[in-house]
This record gives structure tokens, sequence and C-alpha cells, in this order.
């Protein structure tokens, strides 16, 4: 009885498994400049907990995407963000085809002497559908590079979105090892 039941959750598992690798996934890579004037919270980007800006973001280079972003076109992002390791934050950004909202965590820090740069992950997910069918969420790779001319005057900054698509071949391989382990599990038996 104990094999059936496991062949049978192998086989539910491969189901789900199978059917998330045919899912279109939110699959993008794109790189983002700001317009108008950022802000850090103590006035020196070293020492900041958040950097705001005043403005919208300019999309400077765009890899794979699916969520409707366009070449040179300008998003609004919400703001600020935070700069501290740990610190969770949200980002979203509109398009035709909806509303698209990460969730993510700072996981490192790197301040130089008029430099600071973050790294953040977590999940993008399509929070409102305006076109098409929905989207599933992914995983999210968060770069900022923050430079700020001398203590106290203007900040720039850029940085990278990049989605951690899982590839449906992976997928399919977990799904045969399963399979594979019920059948060596029954022949056990």
């Amino acid at each position: 009885m104990r094999v059936t039941k496991f062949a049978g959750a192998a086989v539910a598992a491969t189901l789900a498994f199978s059917g998330t690798a045919f899912a279109t996934a939110i699959d993008t890579t794109f790189s983002v400049s700001a317009f108008g004037v950022l802000t850090a919270s103590t006035g020196d980007i070293t020492t900041a907990t958040t950097i705001s800006n005043a403005g919208t973001y300019k999309v400077t280079s765009l890899g794979t995407d699916n969520t409707g972003l366009a070449s040179l076109g300008t998003i609004s992002l919400t703001n600020p963000t935070p700069v501290t390791l740990g610190a969770t934050f949200t980002k979203s950004f509109t398009t035709s085809l909806g509303i698209f909202t990460e969730d993510l965590t700072v996981t490192s820090v790197q301040t130089g002497a008029t430099t600071l740069g973050i790294d953040a992950v977590g999940t993008i997910s399509e929070t409102t559908v305006s076109s098409g069918s929905a989207l599933t969420s992914s995983n999210v790779d968060y770069t900022a590079a923050y430079s700020q001319n001398g203590a106290g005057s203007s900040i720039s900054v850029s940085f990278t979105d990049a989605t951690v698509v899982p590839e449906p071949a992976s997928l399919a391989l977990l799904g045969s090892g399963l399979i594979g382990l019920a059948a060596f599990a029954r022949r056990r038996a």
C-alpha cells in the first residue's frame, strides 16, 4: 500500500511540475536609469538608509521581455528604495499588459568613497492584468549602482532586473526522476 501511495504522489508531483513548465512565466531582463533628482536620506549615499527619485526612469537596455516594456521607454517606480542589508521593499511598473510588482530583500551592500551598490532578490508577479492572459510569477534578481559627485551633490543610478525562470527541460528531468523512484520502489516491494 505504501508503494502505491508513493507512486501516486510521484505522478501527481510530475503532473504539477509539467503544468508549471508549460505556463508562461514572467521572463524579463532590463536596465534602467533615473530622470529627476535622486535624494539620499542622509545626504550621503555611503551612509543612507533610503534613496528616492523625484522622477521617472528610462529603460536603457532590454533583454528578454514578455511584460510589455519598451526599449528607451519611460516607467514610474515606487519609491524610496532602502539600501541597507536585510531591508525589504516593493517595486512596481505598469505596461500595456498590466501592473508588475516585485517584492525584494536586500542581500548585499557595497560602499566606496562616493559609490553604493546593492543586490536584492525576490519575486516578480503580475498583480493586475490589463491585456492578454496572466503571467506566472518568477524569481528576480535586482542590482543597483549609485554614484555621487561629492558629498551632498548630484546622485546617479542605474539598475538591472533579471528574472530567473526555471527551464522546462530541468522540470521534465525532475519529473522523470520522480517516476523512476516510484518504479524502483514498486520493484523492491
